[in-house]
């Protein structure tokens, strides 16, 4: 018998040796997380990670484009959610152990990361390797491309028509509008610069040269896709951003800057047009002097006329002229339809000329050659001074307010005109200090927005804090009565407002606090299209999704009766996904997640100094049982019961409601080597006991 049970001992400590290695093996064997599909061959170890960051596992995985399945096994646990996503996704619930495989569509090659929390949420990133771009060129057909890695740069371009089809290769073929122009101020080459309205350019400036006729005309065909034309030398002439003709009126005539119709041959004259040129200018502006030339800026003063000499120049002398700082242009054929500044320059709104004669009685030649205006200055004594002087720096601009209502805001405009850039009347008046100002009376009440143009065009305006950039916030005043005088004030490039009530109160000036409309987007995670409790999916313009602000800055939106499932949302500024705030109100941030666990609940979003956040409410259960009272008897114990006295037996209580499993802590299920340990353990347990009564039954 004693040998029975030395036998008995040695197998055990040999089993209880064997049972501690394997369970040793099998926890060191098992990672937390691992990433199994076809892109390892289902391996739980190749893709995997024990490491716990942030209370999450993450394994990255560098993957071709392709469409893959995989499973998250965590903790040996095989888990899916049958569903597919391509190339990420965000706070995705997978806690089932049995549902089918999930899907990753990789659009891009490159680095995966799989991110699982330890309450089981999945998240998803990509992140494309770097590459040293060789941009293919972009066409009708495709954007520009990179030969190496296929990314993308911009749009597609539109057709570029060439000898009636385009020269991309797409066999596009175009139908034309054949336009005409008049080259009076004899060009060498007329180009033709042409583009789709709001679009790209058609060609590169300065566009395309224009085939000369046999009738002195120059032609070209546009593709009736282009909207607009330039018509230029190349050099330091060209029209006005000019509408193609939709209609018979095909010739432009350059002398009259209009659109004609084409009527028999034009012949262009053998000889080149003589033109008439004449300077028109005044003292200029803020500075001293007498006016020499007879007239103010007046373009048809015939006697200002330049008078041309042999060597093709013209000139004009004036003499006697005091001591001042003068102001000029040369116009042509007796309009400002084509007037010439300095250095030769000829938009409209150019600089002017100008000429500083330093002594009285001195003698002013202008000279006009190659189509360049100079001056010459000759003091009495005779000496001369150089071509005109140089410039100074500060030109004098004219400024002018363009405004109007602010959307959806009420009010009476009271600017006269809406946004128009040239309106004469709201035109800024220069004060002592270098301030412009602008005064408006018997103004409505109401909100308005406006800008300062610059020179009577839209090239140059300032906004909201003296901003100039394109698209920068309007400047706002608000005007609480009737009858208010608001006065607009334009310094170092800064509009400001004030506005006096018409009991004389005066408002500061113009407000700096902007109201946004913040709105609730969302829906249910990866479906695109269920928009859930919100009732739209992700609409940024949904009115019924606007949050509500409240006294203390904070603004909230309530949903009630909200179906139990998995939602998720962001909150965007103004209907505009230019701002837009997510998870701890990050910028760009990933997607708030909300859990609603009972049909009926109440979500509250709320959303205060940059933060989202969420509340659910379960809707109150009618029936939910109570714990009765203690059913002891009100009076008192006898002192000292005796043990053999049986107390009152207690009522059993009822059982309490089993509260709903909360998906953020999955009940977790043994994995295959721990169900294995378990096995053993309990036979363990089992043989143990049979030797114990074994031995117990020998010693009786």
């Amino acid at each position: 018998m004693k040998n029975t049970r030395k036998i008995l001992v040695a197998l055990m400590l040999v089993l209880s040796m064997m049972i501690g290695m394997f369970a040793i093996t099998s926890s060191a064997a098992t990672p937390a997380l691992a990433i199994a599909g076809s892109f390892n061959g289902w391996s739980t170890t190749q893709n995997s990670t024990s490491e716990l960051v942030d209370n999450a596992y993450s394994v990255s995985i560098y993957l071709a484009k392709g469409t893959y399945e995989f499973k998250v096994v965590y903790n040996g646990n095989w888990r899916g959610n049958s569903t597919t996503y391509t190339n990420t996704c965000s706070n995705v619930l997978v806690n089932q152990n049995k549902d089918p495989n999930m899907k990753l569509v990789a659009e891009n090659e490159g680095t995966y990361t799989f991110t699982y929390t330890t309450n089981s949420y999945l998240t998803i990133t990509f992140e494309a390797p770097s590459c040293d771009h060789e941009w293919v060129d972009a066409t009708c057909k495709a954007p520009q491309t990179c030969s190496k890695c296929g990314d993308t740069n911009g749009g597609v371009l539109p057709h570029h028509y060439k000898d009636g089809l385009c020269t991309y290769g797409c066999g596009t073929e175009s139908e034309y509008v054949t336009v005409y122009f008049e080259n009076s101020d004899n060009w060498s080459t007329v180009y033709c610069y042409t583009w789709v309205h709001n679009a790209s350019n058609y060609a590169a400036w300065p566009g395309e040269a224009m085939t000369q006729e046999d009738n002195g005309l120059w032609s070209y065909q546009i593709p009736v896709e282009y909207g607009k034309v330039i018509f230029n030398n190349n050099s330091n002439k060209q029209t006005a951003d000019l509408d193609v003709p939709t209609d018979d009126a095909v010739l432009y005539k350059y002398s009259s800057s209009a659109w004609a119709t084409l009527e028999g041959d034009v012949v262009q004259p053998e000889t080149p047009t003589e033109h008439v040129y004449i300077v028109a200018g005044d003292v200029k502006k803020d500075c001293e002097g007498t006016n020499f030339f007879g007239s103010s800026w007046k373009a048809d003063d015939a006697n200002n006329t330049l008078v041309k000499g042999e060597d093709g120049s013209y000139t004009k002398v004036y003499t006697d002229v005091k001591a001042g700082v003068y102001a000029f242009k040369i116009t042509v054929d007796s309009s400002w339809n084509l007037a010439y500044g300095k250095d030769g320059v000829s938009e409209p709104g150019c600089p002017d000329c100008e000429v500083t004669v330093a002594a009285d009685g001195s003698t002013v030649t202008i000279i006009f050659k190659d189509n360049v205006p100079t001056a010459t200055v000759t003091a009495p004594d005779g000496g001369e001074t150089p071509e005109t002087p140089e410039t100074p720096e500060v030109t004098e601009h004219v400024y002018i307010v363009a405004g109007d209502v602010k959307t959806d805001c009420e009010g009476t405009n009271f600017f006269g005109s809406s946004w128009k850039a040239d309106d004469a009347n709201n035109t800024l008046v220069k004060g002592e200090d270098g301030s412009y100002t602008k005064v408006y009376t018997d103004v409505k009440a109401g909100v308005y927005a406006f800008k300062i143009t610059v020179d009577s065009s839209w090239n140059l305006a300032y906004g909201k804090d003296g901003v100039s950039e394109p698209g920068c916030p309007d400047c706002e005043v608000t005007v609480a009565a009737d009858g208010s005088t608001v006065t607009i004030i334009f310094k170092d490039n800064v509009p400001t407002a004030t506005v006096t009530a018409p009991d004389g109160g005066e408002t500061p000036e113009t407000p700096e606090v902007t109201e946004h409309e913040y709105t609730v987007v969302g829906g249910v995670p990866n479906s695109g299209t269920d928009a859930g409790f919100l009732g739209t999916a992700w609409d940024i313009l949904s009115a019924d999704n606007t949050l509500v602000k409240g006294e203390d800055g904070t603004y909230t939106k309530v949903y009630e009766n909200v179906a139990a499932g998995d939602y998720e949302f962001k909150i965007v500024e103004d209907h505009s996904w230019t701002v837009n705030f997510g998870v701890d109100g990050v910028q760009d941030g990933a997607n708030i997640p909300v859990k609603v666990e009972v049909d009926g609940s109440t979500v509250t979003i709320s959303f205060k100094d940059g933060i989202p956040s969420v509340t659910v409410t379960a809707p109150e259960t009618p029936d939910e049982p109570t714990t009765p009272e203690d059913p002891k008897p009100e009076d008192p114990k006898p002192e000292d019961p005796k043990p053999e006295d049986p107390k009152p037996e207690q009522p059993e209580q009822p059982e309490q409601p089993e509260q709903p499993e909360q998906p953020e802590q999955p009940e977790e299920e043994l994995n295959f080597f721990d169900k294995i340990w378990k096995a053993i353990t309990d036979f363990f347990a089992q043989i143990t006991a049979w030797f114990e009564n074994l031995f117990a039954g020998n010693k009786e």
